[in-house]
């Protein structure tokens, strides 16, 4: 379940049940077989986003999806959409003209678009991905749904509670006409349906009270995560990407290919590791336990290794008092930090 790959973030995921039963540990081998994990239910996040617009538009018809955002995991993503049956890229937008001259050579047939605006008011677009920086993910949701189309929508979902609600708005007022998926692509998997029939049975586990989750991440020697310095090439300039549509609502700058690049390493864009790692085996959790907002949490954090970033390494604790009392019999802790993720329960009947 650890991804040695340079550049590969994956989980590593230790289940751990104190006086677990035979019966329990049996169990507990079952969950480490990706193969019962998975086996049972489509893989693959395009997999997913293309399984619910089908349900709108009919079997038979093909599903056009275009692109919002044309860097690394956006055409990541294309690779997983062209492996659907019944889909079909129609459109590219995207900032940086480099980008976009890729793309059409990618899908020499999709539409190439400056301004995903346009590409929005295409009639010939069921769907979009959107994989561009947190901090554009609000607008860029808001006016999907205002033109009519299903969203996939790359994690973290917005950079403030602020966006968070703007969107809710946005969708609820959509009245549920379209399909909404967050990128939290664990939550569509197998792992999900055999997690919740696991912890539906107290006599395997007994009473969770704590879990920790911890997330480690391959680079290569000295290379800080998310470092692309090979993209800081001399023909990225101002008269080839949009700087201020890659600003959106950010503080005003001047033109930084740095920050294009990197924009990971700022708060004004990105919510550092928390965002990208932390709210991924969050949302997990928060599904199979079917927890709602935290009674109490709290965070620290700090810049420890790498000097060239503002967004920090982080510690986070939340609690749960009275519901998970109502549904567990007993509080639960959660507890993420970057770097395996341990279930500490009770043995049944205690």
């Amino acid at each position: 379940m650890f991804d040695r790959r340079a550049g590969r973030a994956r989980p590593y995921q230790i289940v751990e049940a104190r006086h677990a039963s035979p019966d329990a540990l049996v169990h507990l081998k079952y969950m480490d077989s990706r193969r019962n994990f998975v086996g049972k239910v489509a893989y693959g996040l395009a997999g997913t986003l293309a399984a619910g617009p089908a349900r709108v538009l009919g079997a038979n018809d093909r599903i056009r999806l275009g692109i919002i955002g044309a860097g690394d995991r956006g055409m990541e993503l294309v690779n997983h959409i062209r492996a659907c049956p019944n889909t079909e890229i129609t459109g590219f937008a995207d900032v940086y003209s480099k980008r976009l001259e890729t793309a059409a050579a990618i899908a020499p047939g999709a539409s190439i678009h400056a301004d995903y605006r346009s590409l929005l008011d295409d009639p010939a677009v069921d769907a979009v991905i959107i994989a561009t920086p947190q901090h554009l993910h609000a607008q860029q949701f808001c006016d999907a749904i205002a033109a009519g189309k299903h969203v996939y929508l790359e994690k973290a979902m917005a950079l403030s509670v602020a966006q968070a609600k703007q969107m809710r708005t946005a969708y609820d007022a959509d009245r549920r006409r379209h399909i909404v998926q967050i990128g939290h692509q664990a939550c569509s998997t197998g792992h999900v349906t055999d997690v919740r029939q696991f912890l539906s049975r107290p006599d395997c586990l007994g009473k969770i009270t704590a879990i920790a989750m911890q997330m480690h991440r391959n680079t290569p020697v000295n290379k800080p995560q998310w470092a692309r310095p090979a993209l800081l090439t001399p023909d990225l300039t101002p008269d080839r990407l949009d700087w201020a549509a890659f600003l959106g609502d950010a503080p005003a700058r001047d033109f930084d290919a740095h920050r294009f690049v990197h924009w990971r390493y700022f708060w004004d864009y990105s919510g550092g590791s928390v965002f990208e790692h932390m709210s991924q085996q969050l949302s997990f959790w928060y599904g199979t336990l079917n927890l709602d907002i935290p009674q109490s949490a709290t965070m620290k954090g700090g810049i420890y290794l790498w000097k060239d970033r503002a967004a920090a390494e982080a510690w986070f604790t939340a609690a749960w008092a009275e519901q998970c009392k109502q549904r567990y019999g007993t509080e639960c802790q959660l507890t993420w930090f970057d770097t395996p993720l341990q279930i500490v329960g009770q043995a049944a009947g205690e």
